[in-house]
């Protein structure tokens, strides 16, 4: 299921960063119970997790938080989670009682594609699909398929579109009315969720051309990911991503823990988690020069649950991988479907393997 590349790179580990999608989810998008219990059960211990997506807030708070909530024991670990939407643009941390607070990166809080300088938001929201001016599609609802056409987005949400109405500029894709920071044109989806996919390249292209021409090439950039373009903020010139996403999740853990330890002492206490290329960038967190050349380990030891179509060609991201899937996988019935199909060894399943394999060693260890 899993292999060890280097058993010498393995150590005390006290803090994971996670990506989500895919990573620790299962099929229908929420966290694996699985996983969740070992995550809490490690929070319990003093390990500390902070998840990083580039989904938004609203997902988060849907599919990771609301169901670990129901576990026993998350109450007592809540404050050794942190979460970061929008690729670290948004903070959610979870209070005693229960309640979710949101904070916006002070990095990102007055850039133009967050509080909407000169209409640029207003505007990119008028070349796809646009919620705001659609119907939703009501529970039970029979559409009249003559007159209308039902579009579906990544919560499998349905918005109703009259046929007379003509079609964006981007009419395979629909703005994701739930970013705040970011801004996304997710493809369009399927009632069961299934999005389209296609070539992006072209759209990206145009998307970046019209950003260009708006007066924008400086501070916003396009990114293509499987199932959008995401519209993402650059600051001093560079796209931020997971790599900056990764250096400002540390930053903030050594804030919240009063600076007791160095932040090399984290950094060398640090463990990632991800399936995908984006998730390499986890293993290089972005700091500042002047806290960078203070730091003896710069790079984070990688656990890759994806499969091998995933890894970048980067031999310099490859190395910083220290445990990694094996792929293949088993036929599993699914009687609800009466179907067998293949359940592959990727994802939460080689998470929740590995999770119980440094357990065991005692690789994991509070500050």
């Amino acid at each position: 299921m899993y292999t060890v590349r280097d058993f010498s790179r393995l150590r005390h580990f006290s803090v994971i960063i996670w990506d989500i999608d895919g990573t620790v989810t299962d099929r229908q998008g929420e966290i694996n119970p699985e996983v969740a219990i070992k995550i809490i059960n490690l929070g319990l211990s003093g390990i500390y997790h902070l998840f990083i997506t580039g989904r938004d807030a609203n997902w988060i708070i849907r599919n990771v938080i609301e169901p670990m909530k129901k576990f026993y024991g998350f109450p007592r670990m809540h404050d050794n989670m942190i979460f970061f939407a929008e690729v670290g643009c948004v903070i959610l941390t979870v209070e005693a009682d229960g309640k979710i607070k949101k904070q916006i990166h002070p990095d990102v809080e007055n850039h133009p594609l967050r509080t909407n300088q000169r209409e640029i938001r207003e505007f990119l929201k008028t070349l796809p699909y646009n919620p705001e001016e659609l119907s939703k599609l009501r529970e039970g609802e029979i559409v009249d398929q003559v007159k209308f056409e039902v579009i579906y987005d990544a919560d499998k949400v349905g918005w109703v579109v009259p046929r007379h109405k003509p079609k964006p500029e981007f009419p395979y894709h629909i703005w994701s009315i739930y970013k705040e920071v970011f801004a996304t044109f997710e493809n369009l989806r399927d009632a069961s969720g299934t999005p389209l996919y296609f070539d992006q390249s072209s759209w990206a292209a145009r998307l970046k051309q019209i950003i260009e021409e708006r007066g924008f090439a400086n501070e916003i950039d396009v990114e293509i990911v499987s199932t959008a373009l995401n519209i993402v903020p650059k600051i001093n010139g560079t796209r931020l991503g997971k790599s900056w996403a990764a250096g400002s999740a540390l930053l903030y853990l050594w804030e919240k823990l009063g600076k007791s330890f160095t932040l090399d002492e984290i950094v060398n206490r640090t463990i990632a988690f991800g399936d995908g290329k984006a998730d390499f960038d986890f293993t290089i967190p972005y700091f500042e020069p002047k806290i960078k050349e203070t730091l003896e380990r710069k790079n984070i030891p990688l656990v890759f649950v994806g499969e091998d179509e995933d890894l970048p060609d980067d031999e310099n991201l490859l190395q910083n991988i220290i445990i990694s899937a094996t792929g293949g996988g088993e036929l599993l019935c699914v009687r609800k479907k009466q179907i067998i199909e293949l359940n592959p060894k990727k994802g939460a399943l080689v998470t929740s393997a590995v999770l119980d394999f440094l357990k065991q060693w005692e690789y994991f260890r509070s500050f």
